[in-house]
């Protein structure tokens, strides 16, 4: 995979991200008094999708040829920010899959809505902010705005 294709299928999979972002906030947003039941069942079905979308994610950036990878030839000096956003795919991934299986569970062991909401937002604000630090490793490694594609 050439440097571009990297970068590419990176910021690829950030917009993919970004929208199983917003549809789970859009889920969450839903009224749920009297209709818990087809609350949950789309509720899981963005989590779902969440961490689909955090695993490919995870695949363009760590993979064996991944960006981090690329970012670590071109700038050295960033491996410990690398570092850094390892770790917080590992803690995002088990956040992602926690919620997601909680809201699962729920179908038969019933969860409020609410501690629900409050355990997806949480997660919500953990991933906004990594998205931010990657795009701070990617413009301190090749002065290149991912979002804006610049």
């Amino acid at each position: 995979m050439t440097d571009g294709d990297r970068l590419a299928a990176a910021r690829g999979r950030r917009t993919d991200l970004r929208v199983a972002l917003g549809r789970l906030e859009q889920t969450l947003a839903m009224p749920a008094p009297g209709r818990e039941a087809e609350w949950l069942t789309a509720a899981g079905a963005r989590a779902y999708d969440l961490v689909i979308a955090l695993e490919q994610h995870f695949e363009v950036t760590e993979g064996e040829d991944g960006l981090f990878e690329e970012i670590l030839q071109e700038a050295p000096r960033l491996a410990h920010a690398i570092d850094g956003l390892r770790h917080d795919h590992d803690r995002l991934r088990d956040q992602a899959t926690a919620l997601r299986d909680q809201i699962t569970d729920s179908q038969t062991d019933p969860v409020s809505v609410d501690a629900l909401r409050k355990q997806a937002v949480a997660l919500m604000v953990e991933l906004v902010e990594h998205r931010h630090r990657g795009a701070d490793l990617v413009y301190s490694a090749f002065n290149i705005d991912i979002e804006a594609a610049d």
